[in-house]
């Protein structure tokens, strides 16, 4: 799940590549932020329309073998579990033709916390897990093949996360 604004730093940092990934559109009105994304591989999304445009562009990162990171959320937890997801990651890797790898993070809210203004050094024990790579089921119809591909992926997370975190209380 997404915790942190840190969250694509210490995930391209596990990787040692450079990543690219979605952030809300709105983020680019300021100026220093837009700096900081593009220089980071940011690509905004308006997240209530998101354009065909952008999805064009996302599969052609992908298909040039760069790496995206997807939120399957869309946006940052507020309780540190994972929320519902969307079906961006899903649709855009069967239609790259590429897997998809999950992202546990354990603690990226610790180390910045929703409402501050930068992270808090020496707070947060930053974990990066990585699960398995998945791919869509050509055999499935292709609406199928992402709804497929989506409950492996939440199954994953979820699994990984009551490891982490135990189970939730309800």
């Amino acid at each position: 799940s997404h915790r942190s604004f840190l969250d694509p730093v210490v995930i391209g940092c596990a990787l040692r590549r450079r990543i690219h990934y979605f952030a809300r559109s709105s983020l680019w009105e300021i100026a220093p932020i837009r700096w900081t994304l593009e220089l980071f591989g940011g690509i905004p999304v308006d997240r209530e329309k998101p354009q065909a445009s952008t999805i064009s562009h996302t599969i052609s990162v992908l298909r040039d073998g760069r790496c995206l990171l997807m939120f399957p959320e869309g946006t940052r937890t507020r309780d540190g579990r994972l929320g519902r997801f969307r079906d961006g990651p899903a649709l855009v890797a069967r239609r790259a033709q590429v897997p998809v790898v999950p992202v546990y993070l354990v603690d990226t809210e610790g180390a910045w916390p929703r409402g501050a203004r930068l992270p808090v050094p020496g707070r947060g024990k930053v974990q990066v897990i990585f699960g398995p790579a998945m791919y869509s089921n050509p055999l499935l119809p292709a609406r199928q093949q992402d709804d497929d591909l989506s409950q492996r992926i939440a199954a994953w997370l979820s699994q990984t996360e009551r490891l982490i975190l135990g189970p939730e209380k309800t």
